[in-house]
């Protein structure tokens, strides 16, 4: 049970601790004076939602601690919206947080009594009571399951459709690539190649003209060193600098020699061939109609090319992939439709007791003669995969069933959809009556209300009084009410009242002593 509350800077509350004690507590106030802050900063530090509106104005965080049994819960809330959630000093996540306080708190909003009314909600107040709330999260995640590898039969069919056309067109291109039979680096030496040989003719011209002045012009210059060394070796007598001088001299002249024999080899190798001129012209225009049609170079052309195998291969894999993911499927169909019929007759079997009991607690709030009853009904749909019954059913993610509460609150009134016919206190009581089973059957130790007496006066209000008493010898029961008479009937009340000092707005949470209660309803109700 709830044993301390200690909460800073949350909303206007700017600093409280609250100690609570078991049996009924009540929380009174004038509207809007901070009852329903106090309840959101508990289901705050429970893990239940929290945003950055709860800080207080000009505040950097909001602290809100719980003390439950020997534990401690805390949530520390930034004005950016981020939280920090801890069980005692250890750092938890928020979905751990809320896991363990569920097993401990079972919280009543304002908003539930709404969420009541709505059919798709309905099944799970029902699936509450089976306790089977475990396999309809694994339903849902099958049901979520089937839904992506459908998702992914679709795409997979698109693609076996359109496969032929693209594998052709794929085809095309790998035996284009593949027919060029291209080599790195084979359009630069190609390139050079062509040029060369295209421009033969220039070239064999200028080196003849350089073989003929080097060697065979009046002034050849390899003759003309041979006079200038032997001029210099007559000198070498005198200082044998002239010696060096003259080797340089013979090294220039076996230079010279050699660059001749190399004009005449290039001369003499090259032969202008016309037909090899074509043919590497034509292969260098393949090369280059390749590199434009693929990425503008031969790495980008191989590149391609390993892309177009991968594509290929994975088209030609695509029937086995198809059949991979209906193997799946049908796996997954299997066990959700297994996993569905069990859930149905799960809830055929509870719907009635449940019935019974929110009918016979309805009794004891004063709504004599009500009848309420639980439908579970069928869609049937073409595109299913559940049968049962002779019959193909339509699924969602909490199974095949639809659930819809009907009621007749009045003796001889025909039996109808509770959403359609029912009043605030109507909806207040069955909530109530819902609690109240749900506490004998489930485990937590505190049940917290938020105005559950909604709608209701007089002597449905002490039948509710009496239900809230019973409740609270079995559960710690902290609820905010407007009704004397469940005021009247509580362990402990805590009064709330809201004041501006020193232009701040301050809450005050007060325990009353019981002459303090009966003034307060006195002057309250009077």
């Amino acid at each position: 049970m709830i044993k301390s509350v200690y909460i800073k800077d949350f909303a206007i509350i700017k600093e409280l601790e609250i100690g609570f004690k078991s049996g009924l507590t009540v929380i009174s106030g004038e509207t809007g004076s901070g009852k329903s802050i106090l309840l959101s900063a508990i289901a705050a530090s429970a893990g239940h939602k929290a945003n950055k509106v709860m800080v207080r104005t000009n505040c950097q965080k909001a602290i809100v601690e719980t003390g439950v049994d020997t534990f401690y819960i805390r949530r520390v809330i930034s004005k950016n919206g981020q939280s920090r959630c801890f069980k005692n000093t250890t750092p938890i996540s928020v979905s751990d947080l809320k896991t363990f306080s569920l097993s401990k708190i079972d919280f009543h909003s304002q908003n539930d009594q709404q969420l009541i009314l709505k059919k798709e909600n309905q099944i799970d107040f029902l699936d509450r009571f089976c306790k089977i709330e475990e396999k309809v999260n694994r339903i849902s995640e099958l049901y979520q399951e089937i839904q992506k590898l459908n998702l992914e039969l679709i795409e997979i069919e698109k693609l076996i459709e359109s496969a032929p056309e693209k594998m052709q067109l794929l085809n095309f291109q790998l035996n284009e690539i593949e027919a060029v039979n291209l080599k790195i680096g084979e359009d630069i030496i190609l390139g050079k190649k062509f040029k060369k040989i295209s421009n033969s003719k220039e070239i064999i011209l200028k080196l003849k003209e350089i073989e003929n002045q080097i060697l065979n012009s009046e002034l050849c210059v390899i003759d003309k060193l041979g006079d200038i060394s032997n001029q210099i070796a007559s000198l070498e007598k005198y200082d044998e600098v002239f010696a060096k001088i003259n080797k340089d001299i013979n090294i220039a002249i076996i230079q010279i020699q050699e660059v001749v024999s190399d004009v005449i080899n290039e001369k003499d190798k090259i032969d202008f061939d016309h037909f090899e001129l074509k043919d590497i012209e034509e292969r260098f225009s393949n090369i280059e109609s390749l590199k434009r049609k693929y990425g503008g170079s031969i790495d980008s052309v191989f590149l391609n090319k390993d892309r177009i195998k991968n594509e290929l291969e994975q088209l030609q894999n695509v029937y086995q992939k198809r059949t991979l993911i209906k193997k799946k499927l049908d796996e997954k169909q299997l066990e959700y439709s297994k996993m569905a019929i069990e859930l149905h007759q799960k809830r055929r079997f509870k719907s009635d007791q449940l019935s019974n009991l929110v009918q016979q607690n309805l009794s004891q709030l004063n709504m004599h003669g009500t009848k309420f009853k639980i439908n579970i009904n069928f869609t049937e749909s073409e595109k299913g995969f559940v049968k049962y019954e002779d019959k193909v059913l339509a699924s969602t993610s909490k199974g095949i069933d639809e659930v819809e509460f009907y009621l007749s609150a009045n003796k001889g009134e025909k039996i109808k959809p509770l959403s359609l016919i029912a009043s605030g206190g109507e909806t207040s009581r069955i909530m109530l009556a819902l609690k109240k089973i749900f506490q004998i059957n489930d485990p937590v130790d505190t049940l917290i209300l938020d105005e559950i007496d909604s709608g209701i006066s007089g002597e449905t209000a002490e039948k509710v009084a009496e239900q809230l008493v019973q409740i609270s010898k079995m559960k710690q029961v902290i609820c905010i009410t407007h009704l004397s008479q469940i005021m009247k009937r509580a362990d402990q009340h805590l009064y709330v009242k809201k004041s501006v000092k020193e232009n701040e707005t301050v809450v005050y949470f007060n325990y009353l002593t019981k002459p303090e209660r009966e003034k307060i309803i006195e002057n309250t109700f009077e």
